[in-house]
């Protein structure tokens, strides 16, 4: 396992114990809209690492120091 896909995982953890704790219903209405903000959060970061991963498997010559958040 890279360490992309260590990130990736992680951020599905994050992902699945903040849905859980949501999915309880025991939370006031800004604590749901906060948590859903988490989950829409961990899960765009997530297309960002995933995006990340598949240039770099697309390139042999890819260096960290090349990529440049647009």
């Amino acid at each position: 396992m890279n360490v992309l896909e260590l990130i990736l995982e992680k951020l599905d953890d994050q992902k699945t114990r903040m849905v859980d704790d949501i999915a309880t219903g025991n939370r006031s209405f800004d604590e749901y809209k906060h948590g859903c903000g988490v989950v829409r959060g961990l899960l765009i970061a997530a297309e960002l690492v995933k995006d990340l991963k598949e240039q770099m498997e697309k390139s042999d010559d890819w260096r960290w120091d090349s990529y440049r958040h647009k």
